[in-house]
């Protein structure tokens, strides 16, 4: 029998986190549905787009996938896809007011 070393065989999932915050912590704002896919499972993923301001001109785009669960039916389970830095135009962003007053 060979030995299966854990943290090698599946991928990790990290709980997303912002700005020394997990999750909301540090405010909510607007995300945006961006399509669909499947996981290696073959499981059903939303991708979505989580916009923060960063400056008065700048916003960091955070991009998750939110994969039905094999294990829990009716569930969903949430992996961070990508970090980017886009401008504040291109954001769902653009028409709110800067909250960060800058």
């Amino acid at each position: 029998m060979m030995p299966v070393l854990s943290g090698c065989s599946s991928p990790e999932r990290r709980t997303q986190s912002f700005g020394d915050g997990i999750g909301s912590e540090q405010g909510n704002y607007a995300a945006q549905i961006d399509g669909e896919t499947r996981d290696e499972a073959g499981m059903r993923c939303v991708i979505v787009n989580w916009d923060r301001p960063l400056t008065r001109d700048l916003v960091v785009r955070l991009r998750s996938a939110s994969c039905e669960s094999k294990q829990h039916p009716f569930w969903m389970e949430s992996r961070e896809i990508s970090r980017s830095v886009i401008p504040r135009g291109n954001s769902v962003l653009k028409d709110v007011p800067d909250p960060l007053g800058q």
